[in-house]
């Protein structure tokens, strides 16, 4: 399949098709399901403080709007301890005390076009045996959970990070027609507005994790990341609705959608 995404010097042409291939195959409306695990830190004075632990899973989706190709993610990340439990509490070192979380269910997360131009930013470096393909971006918008309606989670008038995504796959992988992927995610920001931070932090966030896209068989590892979403979100599972891809409006906000769950169990 993915012969066609080389050029005849054996060079990998980065296109919309040749991205999604990568990234959820070449079939369409078949679920790709990806998983990874990681940790939060607090940041202050250049020095790290373990916040939580980390896993997350997405479903992914290729499709045709008209003749527009289309990517659909929907994805859920929970707080754990280690050993991949779910947490409902986590122990802030700069506060000296504990502060509750709110685990973060996105469906859907993404649902926009592929097209050459939304791949600008990503940068692809092609090895002897493998292909690396990073994506870095900065945001900087204004903050949606507002200081005005949620004083107890948020501090700040703009939300402001820094992300970068590592998607990697080997050469044995090039054949498939839906290939495993190793992936980090990597993210600098202010604190998020969904840990209690208060209106009086100075200090940033990072988050580090890695996983895999593409997953056909769950081992033990990934297995139970799966079961810690699926425990704290029991509705989340590998299917994309039509609904989803129905809808026309752009994508419901991450922030959004803690905004309704902040709401929901009314912690302040």
């Amino acid at each position: 399949m993915s012969k066609y995404f080389f050029d005849p010097d054996g060079n990998f042409v980065l296109t919309p098709e040749s991205f999604l291939w990568l990234r959820v195959g070449t079939e369409e409306n078949i679920p790709n399901i990806g998983v990874w695990g990681g940790e939060i830190y607090n940041v202050k004075d250049g020095q790290r403080y373990l916040l939580s632990n980390f896993v997350g899973m997405c479903v992914a989706i290729r499709y045709r709007r008209d003749s527009q190709l289309m990517l659909l993610v929907k994805e859920a990340l929970v707080w754990t301890d280690e050993n991949h439990n779910p947490v409902s509490e986590v122990w802030d070192e700069l506060q000296g005390c504990n502060i509750k979380v709110v685990h973060v269910k996105n469906e859907p997360a993404v649902r926009c076009p592929i097209t050459q131009k939304s791949l600008d930013n990503f940068v692809l470096n092609q090895r002897d045996k493998s292909l690396e393909l990073v994506m870095r971006f900065s945001l900087d918008y204004p903050n949606p959970i507002s200081v005005k309606d949620y004083p107890k989670w948020s501090s700040y008038g703009n939300y402001k990070a820094v992300e970068e995504f590592q998607f990697n796959i080997d050469s044995e992988m090039y054949s498939r027609p839906r290939p495993k992927v190793n992936f980090k995610w990597i993210r600098n920001s202010i604190p998020y507005p969904f840990m209690l931070t208060g209106p009086n932090h100075d200090y940033t966030q990072s988050m580090l994790s890695e996983g895999e896209l593409g997953i056909r068989i769950l081992k033990d590892i990934n297995l139970k990341m799966v079961l810690a979403v699926q425990t704290v979100f029991p509705t989340f599972d590998l299917q994309i609705p039509q609904s989803y891809k129905d809808d026309m409006r752009s994508c419901q906000s991450t922030w959004t959608n803690i905004a309704d769950m902040l709401q929901n169990q009314q912690l302040w």
